[in-house]
């Protein structure tokens, strides 16, 4: 059964050449949540979904925490008293 609705590819199409897919082929990174190998340009893992882009948020650090609290409660308690 012959193929139907195939056209030939033009100059301006985006497909890759032959010889970028040569030199780019092993441009990859570790995803850092489950290790699986990516492609560099890739922004969310295609086998956990973790977002590449994204910045890990920890907030505060305990010390700072801890100090804040320590300071709100010695102002209320000398608005207080």
């Amino acid at each position: 059964m012959p193929v139907r609705n195939v056209r030939p590819p033009r100059e301006d199409d985006d497909n890759p050449r032959l010889e970028d897919i040569e030199q780019f082929n092993d441009a990859t990174r570790d995803c850092p949540k489950c290790g699986a190998t990516l492609h560099d340009d890739v922004d969310l893992c295609w086998k956990c979904g973790h977002a590449l882009m994204a910045r890990d948020e920890k907030g505060l650090p305990t010390w700072a925490l801890i100090t804040a609290v320590v300071l709100l409660l010695a102002i209320v308690l000398l608005v207080i008293f």
